[in-house]
């Protein structure tokens, strides 16, 4: 067996998939177990679609190889203290190292984080601050309308009504979805990874602005401001999505665009 077929990305991610199996076995288990939501399952289709083709068999450069050594010896001396999903982190960052080509392949690398099932970490970690957050900006965004609200954690009052920005309304899965979308529309212009990484930061963003504008405009349609039928609820919601997707998009086009510092060469 040559050298160059030892070291090449076939062999080194078959190795790096035997070495960390326990991820694969707790993927499993979390994606059957009803504990999370299997839309990791549509990231990894896509990462899977748009995993290279080529360059396979090509031997990985050595810088790489120490990195992933590094990588692997992490996540072996953590194994008993760290819980499975920062492994899991660990090992989809390794393929990520072992599959580009060209640098570091952030947007793949993004799809292959949301394949992970961690909505239901995100909900634990991040749920309650991104609902105080929300439940701060649409204080003045009320008071604009001419409604005299206050916020107590993340109740919000006025008059005698109370809504409560419960964790549906943190956006959580508007974030996962907005950034799965972000990362898919950047492997399929194949951005770089400074590209992506601001395409990226742009869609959580534009996420975040549009489920505060939801939980201002639920309020008013759960607090009886806005006489609604019964399903402004859920289209509110999918209204504003729409938009953020629609900024999402327009964002990736833009990214595409040359700069006045990049002229397109012929």
């Amino acid at each position: 067996m040559s050298k160059n077929l030892i070291y090449s990305r076939t062999a080194i991610v078959a190795m790096l998939c035997l070495a960390c199996w326990p991820v694969a076995r707790w993927y499993v288990a979390r994606a059957s177990d009803g504990s999370d939501e299997p839309w990791g399952l549509a990231a990894l289709a896509a990462a899977l679609l748009f995993a290279p083709r080529t360059g396979w068999t090509e031997p990985l450069a050595r810088g790489r190889l120490w990195l992933l050594c590094g990588l692997v010896a992490i996540y072996a001396a953590s194994f008993v203290f760290v819980p499975p999903l920062g492994h899991a982190l660990l090992f989809v960052t390794a393929i990520g190292i072992a599959v580009g080509r060209r640098g570091f392949p952030l947007a793949w690398w993004s799809l292959l984080v949301l394949s992970l099932p961690i909505i239901a970490s995100l909900q634990f970690y991040l749920g309650y601050p991104l609902r105080l957050a929300t439940t701060a900006l649409c204080v003045p965004l009320l008071r604009l309308g001419g409604l005299h609200v206050t916020s107590e954690g993340t109740a919000l009052h006025w008059a005698a009504e109370t809504v409560i920005v419960d964790a549906p309304c943190s956006g959580i899965h508007m974030l996962w979805t907005g950034l799965f979308l972000a990362a898919t529309l950047a492997c399929w212009q194949r951005l770089d990874s400074h590209a992506a990484f601001r395409l990226l930061r742009r869609a959580s963003f534009a996420v975040f602005v549009a489920n505060v504008l939801r939980a201002t405009a639920l309020f008013c349609i759960e607090s009886k401001v806005w006489p609604s039928p019964s399903w402004a609820h859920e289209g509110v919601g999918l209204v504003l999505f729409g938009v953020a997707a629609l900024a999402i998009y327009a964002a990736s086009i833009s990214s595409t665009q040359p700069t006045a510092q990049e002229p397109v060469t012929p």
